[in-house]
């Protein structure tokens, strides 16, 4: 592939190098972009870096035995250094057609019921891998990815909101800045509540925006509530007596 580029006249030196893909090749099997280039017996431009992410690995041929072999794709790109579809596309060309499937999870069948319906983070925690583990197994099966739980219309949120009249809502929700105090109105006091994006449809700002003044939006309103709540019950710290002192007379 270095050659290839070389050959095509493109830039050489790492920096002017946008193939993420092509770059950590080079660093996986050489150590680096210049030492990659070295090997491909190509003079490199610029210096080579400091720190040297793997020793170099001792690069085997790939032969039309290893082709036919048993080895996956995957591991004869890390044996010799050919891409993975290039490694494919030489099969292809043999005749050999083969389903390089991933062998199966061990924690599949503990959370499988639960994938789209519970976020990939807290299944990770669950079973013990990365999240992006339980991404590849969900996108293998096909299964979409668990909806986003929104703030107001969950359970926590509905019951302490439950310890308030609505008139004692509205007033919290009038003193709240007036993007805040929309969304406000949108999502707790209209009966369904409206969708994220339709109110940032309403309000022209992107579904992020929208999230966040949500958030803050919440929080504020709870902050006001809590403090109503602490006025009506006199729990206020009397206010610091002021000391009277005669006048001085002129």
């Amino acid at each position: 592939m270095i050659r290839e580029r070389y050959r095509a006249g493109l830039p050489m030196r790492a920096s002017d190098v946008h193939d993420a893909f092509l770059i950590d090749l080079a660093g996986w099997h050489f150590g680096g972009w210049y030492q990659a280039v070295r090997a491909a017996r190509i003079q490199p431009e610029g210096k080579p870096h400091g720190r040297r992410q793997r020793p170099p690995d001792r690069l085997r041929r790939l032969t039309q035995s290893l082709l036919r072999g048993p080895l996956p794709s995957a591991q004869l790109e890390h044996l010799t250094g050919v891409w993975r579809q290039e490694v494919r596309r030489r099969r292809a060309e043999l005749g050999i057609v083969r389903k390089e499937r991933r062998r199966a999870c061990a924690w599949l069948s503990q959370i499988k019921r639960l994938l789209g319906r519970v976020p990939d983070v807290e299944l990770a925690e669950r079973v013990g891998v990365r999240p992006m583990e339980i991404w590849r197994v969900r996108q293998a099966l096909g299964i979409a990815a668990a909806p986003r739980r929104a703030l107001c219309t969950g359970e926590v949120v509905l019951e302490r909101l439950r310890h308030y009249r609505r008139a004692t809502i509205e007033r919290a929700i009038a003193t709240l800045p007036r993007r805040q105090a929309s969304v406000m109105r949108a999502r707790v006091l209209a009966e369904p509540p409206v969708s994220l994006a339709r109110i940032a449809r309403r309000l022209g700002i992107c579904l992020q925006s929208v999230r966040w003044h949500e958030r803050r939006g919440l929080a504020l309103l709870f902050a006001a509530l809590e403090s109503r709540q602490r006025a009506r019950r006199g729990d206020r710290s009397p206010a610091p007596e002021r000391s009277h002192r005669p006048r001085r007379s002129r």
